[in-house]
């Protein structure tokens, strides 16, 4: 039987050898010679128009510019037309590839330099297309031990490291002809990009995240709708609190992100007592209003509840000294009924007293907000951002804040 399956296989590789010869022919490609190291991986990239060659040419050895790149990988991932912003100031409707490169720019796939150009001609750096590939196939493993085998793991840049560590993992990398080394601040060839498209196509049918045509997005199943990747439309400002850490909101087409260190309003739904509440009671605080972003997009509704519980209570024995409480949230409802997990914790007090909403802008709510508080709070375990200390007798009239711990992701909702 192992004999038979040797010979089968013998005999496979074979006829795929000469069909992968006889392609290349029908191409009529000059400068790909049967024994070239990534013939096939060639011929893969122009038979899908990842990589097209340039007469009876694929110039192999030269250098993938970054337009070039970028449209292979458009090609691959096979998303449809998403954005006509023309927000580099060097790609215009006359740019060859122009419109692809801009869609994966609103995917956060391609970026362009701060001057605020593209530089779709230039040369692309093999560090550059690492970190392309890695904003597409995505790992929650950092270990840097995965780059202790290559000699020039130190050339690497820094901004680059998680993504070779991604791309690695996922093997979706190229380092022919030395498997030692990455040589990550030379110029990726056209046939080093045509390996790492192939191997970009295995993956993408192969891996949990995966970019669908938008005709196809309203056919996904339940199943499969954590496969797609959200469209990135830009990013507004939200300014409840003018003295929050961060005052960000990412928009998609299937959610909104209010960034971690934003403040937001709440308002409780039950008397809430320093002096009474125990160690793990579970707590319920409301928005008193339409939550939206400068830019005019609503975020979420009045009457989102925000659901957590205490997580420690520290009693103070001095008679002018309050009790501290701890209040942590751990889940929001949207007035819809759409649940989905939220970090939080209930926002400061200046000396014990309740920061309503009209004090927001007075002088000593400004030095509260700077204050720097013990780093040892269990809350801690959310961000390393500051997290209040909580000394108060609230009211349901009162209009506290919360801060955000951890990015906040609004699905998408009837109600918005």
């Amino acid at each position: 039987m192992k004999l038979l399956q040797k010979l089968f296989m013998t005999s496979a590789l074979a006829s795929a050898m000469l069909l992968s010869s006889n392609v290349a022919n029908a191409l009529n490609i000059v400068d790909v010679p049967n024994t070239f190291w990534a013939k096939n991986e060639i011929i893969q990239s122009i038979q899908n128009n990842y990589i097209p060659p340039k007469g009876d040419k694929f110039y192999p050895n030269s250098p993938i510019t970054r337009a070039e790149f970028a449209n292979a990988v458009y090609n691959v991932i096979q998303r449809g037309q998403v954005s006509s912003d023309y927000q580099f100031s060097d790609i215009t409707p006359s740019t060859q590839y122009g419109s692809n490169i801009l869609t994966l720019s609103q995917l956060q796939i391609v970026f362009g330099y701060p001057d605020g150009e593209f530089k779709p001609d230039k040369p692309l750096k093999r560090s550059e297309a690492s970190s392309v590939i890695a904003n597409i196939i995505k790992s929650d493993f950092w270990n840097k031990s995965v780059l202790d085998k290559f000699q020039d793991k130190d050339d690497v840049p820094e901004w680059a490291e998680l993504s070779y560590i991604n791309n690695i993992v996922n093997d979706v990398y190229v380092n022919y002809p030395n498997s030692k080394v990455l040589l990550p601040n030379e110029y990726l060839t056209r046939a080093q990009a045509a390996v790492l498209m192939s191997k970009l196509s295995y993956a993408l049918n192969q891996y949990k995240t995966s970019y669908l045509p938008q005709d196809e997005l309203e056919n996904v199943s339940d199943e499969d709708e954590d496969k797609v990747v959200p469209v990135f439309v830009g990013t507004d400002t939200l300014g409840e609190f003018k003295h929050s850490y961060k005052n960000t909101v990412n928009i998609y087409d299937t959610k909104k992100v209010i960034q971690a260190g934003n403040i937001v309003p709440v308002r409780a739904l039950q008397r809430v007592d320093a002096r009474k509440v125990s160690e793990g009671e579970q707590l319920a605080y409301v928005s008193p209003k339409d939550v939206y972003s400068i830019e005019g997009t609503k975020l979420y509704s009045e009457g989102t509840k925000f659901l957590g519980y205490v997580d420690s209570v520290e009693k103070s024995y001095w008679l002018k000294r309050q009790h501290k409480a701890y209040i942590v949230f751990n889940k929001a409802v949207l007035t819809d009924g759409t649940e989905f997990p939220v970090a939080g914790v209930l926002y400061s007090t200046y000396r014990g007293k309740v920061v309503k909403e009209k004090e927001k802008d007075t002088l000593k709510i400004e030095r509260d907000a700077t204050k720097q508080y013990p780093r040892d709070i269990k809350a801690y375990k959310f961000t390393d951002k500051l997290v209040p200390v909580i000394k108060y007798e609230d009211s349901t009239k009162d209009n506290l804040f919360m801060l955000i711990t951890g990015d906040m992701i609004i699905p998408d909702s009837s109600t918005l």
